[in-house]
């Protein structure tokens, strides 16, 4: 078996979508230039450029408790991009080769976050979530789910208010999470009011997702024919 083909390189977009626990200041101190996924994503790895010190350093990346990507190893004070690239891949390899999908860290305290695990009947479930659940959006599942794993559930009813009767403000909340951590905001997601909380560069922010739901009546008429005018 070529031990190369087990590890492809990917490109930084599916790497940022599944990366979702990286911290925003990162890129402050390295710049990421290459990304790397085993077949089954379940170890990632990128090659760093040391900004400060402008040598190399490489990290692999495993889900934790929670399902979040982390690192498990790394390096750092590479002189050359092509030993980092090297070495990067020997590692992900030797972690590839144990077969786990976690890789835990012991310090999460918080509980997996599943949406797409069925919280209630079939019968209470939202159109919209079953929508979701149809074969042709697996894509957005996917990184729905990504999202999710990320998001502390502060109020103990996130996945099955998702799945029943605030499936678009729930959604419209992790849209707004992807936006903010894109945006490269340190969230605060120790209390669950506002919805957000944030900083960056020392300027505090502090969100509220708010939905607007339609009527469920008309009152108005509706005109008879499509040339007759609407009745007073």
């Amino acid at each position: 078996m070529n031990k190369r083909a087990l590890i492809q390189k990917i490109n930084k977009q599916r790497f940022d979508a599944l990366t979702y626990a990286k911290h925003p200041h990162a890129e402050m101190i390295g710049r990421e230039v290459e990304w790397y996924s085993d077949s089954a994503e379940n170890v990632l790895g990128a090659v760093v450029l040391d900004l400060t010190d402008n040598d190399w350093s490489w990290v692999v990346l495993g889900r934790d408790e929670a399902a979040l990507f982390r690192a498990i190893d790394f390096a750092v004070s590479i002189p050359s991009v092509a030993k980092a690239r090297k070495i990067l891949r020997e590692r992900m390899l030797k972690h590839t080769k144990t077969g786990k999908s976690t890789f835990p860290q012991g310090d999460v305290i918080r509980q997996k976050n599943l949406l797409f695990k069925p919280a209630v009947p079939p019968s209470k479930l939202c159109k919209h979530f079953k929508i979701l659940l149809n074969a042709h959006h697996q894509a957005a599942r996917g990184i729905i789910r990504e999202i999710g794993f990320a998001l502390a559930d502060v109020d103990g009813n996130f996945t099955q208010q998702f799945q029943t009767t605030a499936f678009n403000a729930r959604l419209w909340e992790l849209f707004i999470y992807a936006f903010l951590h894109e945006q490269r905001f340190l969230l605060d997601r120790s209390h669950n009011r506002p919805d957000y909380v944030g900083e960056k560069l020392g300027f505090g922010l502090c969100v509220e997702a708010v939905t607007v739901n339609p009527s469920a009546k008309f009152s108005e008429p509706q005109p008879e024919t499509p040339e007759a005018p609407k009745k007073t």
